[in-house]
């Protein structure tokens, strides 16, 4: 009988998910809507987290290793030359890399320019030329055609860009493939003859970067050793890639905050599964009776019902991962801003399929498990007697006992987590799955709260709906199973709404601070805004502002150089800002006073941001190691303030000082500050002294919409994907209320005959969706709220930012407003499809 039985079983699944279309796709969309968002997740912070390293290990080509001064300042080659000597060093490349601005017909854009011996470079990089010719001794450049092309500059015309002295024009005598080198930050390259470039910008015999290319054979770790061993102090041996770091560490918040907003997709959608499973289990008891009477056995069943779940998972994987890529162009096209930097092109590599194949149908199928094996395991015969009644399902409480377990496991790792029993490094990688712990476990504890939170509803529904809303009651009473998973569904997003709209409130309410204290001026000035790590498109502005500093209009002029850096062996941004004896420094402190602060800069001390002081374990009084150009130099800390730049891994430091202890590239952006009510007067010449420059000015409003561009294209994308959880809450409460109107054709058809109206049949409908709605808020705005507080006092342990905790009204009546509105209106096809039965059908109805 076996060899029939399983091709039956397969045309019963397939029929089966024929017969009920609608849930079919709900329940496929719930899977679909879980997979893309992992995918969108995964693959852009695949892409992102190797944007840097990969965009300098394709700029260094075939160097295994490079040679920078402290702060990647320049140096004469001469004073490294012994690093050529260590064994297993093939060839030493210098180069100079400089960001600047390149002037095209589109205006002004950062670019990089790389200055190479040509002979000598053929040993590190390859270029592939498509028109022209590459370069020689003579003065000229090279650029990406594509780049070049997007900026209306043609071979043989003239690149126009700035230098620290004003502007240069080289003549382009050819373009390039987008390849290697050329590939770099989207093409935006210009590279140029090693003698031209150190002429143009002011490196006269100098370089910043002396390249190492290895023997085949050779160990680059045991290079790596020697070579640090006979370089003088100062100077630092790397591998190309480390200077994308601090790129990485910048990004990691985002990166937990995403993969935890993934994970939350994933549960409300597995909830989801789950309910529509049961739903559909509860229509085909008899249906399963009557294949158990006809000799399939228990395990045959089972199985069938598990490869309906597997198919399902399969194809939500398919249509998940196509929607996740689509998801993550979109989101790529976020953070590239946010960045600060042309994103590479997207590679499409096994792991994405990996996720998505093994997300879906796992989801699937471990959702279903349980169910479907208690219905393989069922009795037969009671199902085949079955007999419509208004007994009220069984609930079983051993779930909400794993629930509250599971709840006091989520508070002692986070008790853990916030007194440093757990290391924040250890912790980062769970925070993802503690925050999917958590949702779950609120939907488990449902069932045990769930007589007193009917009770509560009834009472506060009675007195608007009436009648209507104790047989609404009743009716959600008698299927408390489907009722309690239908409401965690909901649960879920409004908790995960509620914890992570809270959190990014409090975080945007900590920029703003931050922000409000970094500005503190009028006017900026500079040549492009920076990237996040400040290293690819911070460009240098000539060192003295002549025409402005004796202006009558003028209060002050704060110079800002960035650097890189290196502080007890981590990467970390170092910002030189001028600091006047008698103005306080304008910086968001959390230890420290200003004054405190002030004169602790003007002896040369340092100002650490939380989340560096965080990862030291050092505070105020403390001292860290910085490498300067003399080597390792001990500095006192004088406060450590909130600082978002390189994601907190920043080091302020006074002006002077930063020029006796590293080679400044110059200044990064000019502060300046109008005397008062000449701030108008002021704009006008500013605003002609850049045009003439082509330099970028930006008043403080200015600056805050370039800031707030950045950054809200990633908050509206994490917006986004918290609306993708309500939705898949909407579907589940539609289908549910969908199987509640079929199972009730014959009550409501019967109410219907003693007089019953259609609006009175409306607003029953209605009354069990808002009654599933209020189910799901008393503890969704518990669990939210407490989630929120977990997020908060987490934060700092786990990212070193320390963001104040303030609950938000608006966005808990926001929340309360928007579940409501999805509930009703879910409500409306199954309202619609009630009031639109016919009495003497309903009554025939079996």
């Amino acid at each position: 009988m076996a060899s029939w039985r399983a091709p039956l079983l397969w045309k019963l699944t397939a029929r089966e998910m024929g017969r009920r279309p609608g849930r079919t796709l709900l329940t496929l969309f719930g899977i679909v809507i879980g997979v893309a968002a992992a995918v969108a997740v995964a693959v852009t912070l695949q892409g992102t987290r190797r944007a840097h390293s990969d965009m300098f290990q394709a700029l260094a080509g075939r160097a295994a290793l490079e040679v920078v001064d402290a702060g990647l300042g320049k140096f004469r080659p001469e004073r490294i030359a012994d690093v050529r000597h260590v064994a297993g060093v093939r060839a030493g490349v210098a180069t100079l890399q400089v960001p600047t601005v390149l002037v095209g017909t589109k205006g002004a854009v950062p670019v990089m320019v790389l200055g190479i011996e040509p002979k000598k470079d053929e040993a590190a990089r390859d270029y592939v030329l498509r028109e022209g010719r590459f370069l020689d001794e003579k003065d000229g450049v090279v650029l990406e055609a594509g780049f070049a092309a997007a900026n209306g500059i043609a071979r043989g015309d003239w690149a126009r860009f700035l230098t620290t002295a004003g502007d240069g024009e080289l003549v382009v005598t050819g373009l390039l493939e987008p390849l290697g080198p050329a590939a770099f930050n989207g093409g935006a390259m210009l590279f140029m003859p090693l003698p031209t470039a150190q002429r143009l910008f002011g490196f006269l015999g100098d370089i910043n970067s002396y390249q190492l290319i290895l023997e085949d054979n050779a160990d680059p770790a045991r290079v790596l050793a020697e070579a640090r061993a006979v370089v003088p102090p100062g100077f630092i041996v790397q591998e190309p890639s480390s200077r994308g770091a601090l790129g990485r560490e910048s990004m990691m918040p985002s990166e937990h905050g995403l993969a935890a907003i993934s994970v939350s997709s994933l549960v409300a959608g597995a909830f989801m599964i789950l309910n529509a499973f049961l739903m559909s289990l509860g229509e085909r008891r008899r249906q399963l009776a009557i294949l158990r009477a006809l000799g399939a056995t228990r395990t045959q069943v089972t199985r069938m019902l598990l490869r309906e779940a597997l198919t399902l998972g399969v194809a939500g994987s398919v249509l998940g991962l196509g929607l996740g890529f689509l998801l993550s162009l979109a989101l790529r096209g976020v953070m590239g801003p946010l960045l600060g930097v042309t994103l590479p092109e997207l590679h499409v590599s096994l792991e994405p399929f990996l996720l998505a194949f093994g997300l879906g149908p796992g989801i699937a199928v471990l959702a279903t498990f349980v169910p479907a094996r208690r219905a393989g395991r069922r009795s037969p015969l009671p199902d085949l007697l079955q007999v419509r009644g208004d007994r009220a399902e069984p609930v079983r409480r051993w779930p909400g006992y794993i629930g509250i377990a599971s709840l006091g496991l989520v508070v002692i790792l986070t008790i853990a987590i916030v007194a440093g029993w757990v290391p924040g490094a250890v912790a980062r990688p769970f925070l993802a799955p503690l925050v999917g712990l958590y949702l779950a476990a609120w939907v488990l504890v449902v069932p045990l709260i769930f007589t007193p939170l009917l009770h509560l509803v009834r009472r506060l529904l009675t007195p608007i709906l009436g009648m209507e809303a104790g047989l609404a009651v009743r009716q959600l009473q008698r299927h408390q199973g489907r009722t309690t998973l239908t409401a965690g569904v909901l649960l879920v997003a409004v908790i995960f709404a509620l914890g992570f709209g809270q959190s990014l409130v409090n975080n945007l309410r900590d920029i703003d601070n931050w922000f409000d204290r970094i500005s503190a001026c009028d006017f900026i000035l500079r040549k492009t805004m920076p990237d996040l790590t400040t290293t690819i498109t911070t460009a240098a502005l000539p060192d003295r502002l002549e025409e402005f500093e004796a202006s009558p209009l003028v209060e002050r002029i704060d110079k800002v150089s960035f650097l890189r850096g290196q502080a007890e062996g981590l990467d970390v941004s170092i910002l030189a800002c001028t600091y006047t004896p008698g103005r306080l420094p304008t910086l968001a402190l959390v230890t420290g006073s200003p004054d405190e602060v002030r004169r602790g800069l003007l002896r040369g001390e340092v100002v650490l941001g939380t989340a560096l002081a965080q990862r030291l374990g050092v505070t105020i009084g403390d001292h860290i190691s910085l490498t300067t150009r003399e080597g390792p130099r001990r500095i006192r800390i004088a406060g450590t303030t909130t600082e978002y730049t390189g994601g907190g891994m920043a080091v302020y430091i006074e002006w002077s000082t930063a020029a006796k202890l590293f080679d400044l590239p110059g200044v990064h952006a000019y502060m300046v500050t109008a005397r008062p009510g000449q701030a108008e007067a002021l704009a006008p010449l500013l605003q002609a002294y850049s045009a003439r420059r082509s330099l970028l000015l930006q008043s403080r409003a200015d600056f805050r919409a370039a800031f707030d561009r950045q950054t809200g294209g990633f908050l509206g994308f994490v917006w986004a994907l918290i609306a993708l959880v309500f939705v898949v809450a909407s579907l589940g409460i539609m289908n549910t209320l969908t199987l509640t109107v079929l199972e009730q054709t014959r009550e409501l058809g019967t109410l219907r005959a003693v007089g019953m109206k259609r609006r009175q049949v409306r607003k029953l409908i209605l009354a069990q969706a808002l009654a599933l709605g209020l189910i799901s808020l008393v503890p969704g705005l518990v669990g939210g709220i407490g989630l929120a507080v977990m997020i908060s006092v987490a934060t700092y342990p786990l990212t070193g930012q320390s963001v104040a905790f303030h609950l938000d009204p608006w966005l808990i009546g926001g929340c309360f407003l928007v579940a409501l509105a999805i509930v009703a209106l879910a409500a409306h096809f199954p309202a619609r499809r009630a009031v639109r039965l016919r009495v003497i059908e309903a009554l025939q109805y079996e």
